[in-house]
């Protein structure tokens, strides 16, 4: 399978570009330690990494067997992720220095589509300095509907006004990998968390290590052109 020639990339944020959703995982089990509830496993944990707000909080329900107080948990969850960014910085991924300068020298336009509200988005991206690297920014609070559903994407195609077949989505969640398939454009998965099941795996056109191996198949494919 070749894919058609790419003119535009669109990265996920959280769990692709920087390992923030450790830090989420990291900072829900703290409190769930300090109030007496089980931790929560990666692998549970992961189902719903890059939806919105809603899926996370069926799933700490779910995990606690009770209605939890979702707004306490996420100021719990919000104070203590920044606090560790404030002192350690954002804990950015491998490769993705190296890849968005790739990307740029090679004339490539380039698009954040995350489920995280814009303000959050803009945030990180000027403490890793990598705002300026972006062209396009479509967020969570930009669309009605957040991933699995396609609407981030579709809006990034609208914005930049690419066809669907000349952009190439980068995630490392499954519900970004079924947001791109169903907005029918193709998607190379990075895992962060958890690697993809067999159905998700095949649903991608490649799943790779890191964000370096993205290169490789970009020149690959020039290549095959």
């Amino acid at each position: 399978m070749v894919m058609n020639m790419k003119k535009a990339v669109v990265f996920d944020m959280d769990g692709l570009m920087f390992d923030t959703e450790t830090d989420y995982m990291n900072a829900l089990n703290q409190y769930f330690k300090e109030n007496g509830y089980p931790l929560i496993e990666k692998d549970v944990y992961s189902t719903v990494c890059g939806m919105g707000d809603e899926p996370y909080y069926e799933m700490i329900d779910r995990h606690c067997r009770k209605k939890m107080n979702h707004e306490e948990i996420m100021d719990y969850v919000q104070k203590t992720r920044w606090n560790w960014m404030y002192t350690k910085g954002v804990p950015v991924k491998k490769g993705l220095y190296t890849l968005l300068d790739y990307l740029k020298k090679n004339g490539y336009i380039l698009v954040v589509g995350s489920s995280t509200d814009r303000k959050t988005v803009e945030k990180l991206l000027r403490m890793a300095e990598i705002y300026e690297s972006f062209d396009y920014l479509v967020c969570g609070d930009m669309v009605q509907n957040r991933k699995p559903a396609p609407d981030i994407f579709l809006k990034a195609c609208e914005i930049t006004g690419f066809q669907k077949t000349e952009m190439l989505i980068l995630e490392d969640a499954m519900a970004g990998i079924e947001a791109a398939c169903a907005a029918c454009m193709d998607v190379i998965c990075v895992p962060d968390l958890v690697k993809p099941d067999e159905k998700h795996y095949k649903m991608a056109y490649k799943v790779v290590e890191n964000l370096e191996n993205v290169i490789d198949i970009l020149e690959n494919e020039k290549n095959n052109l």
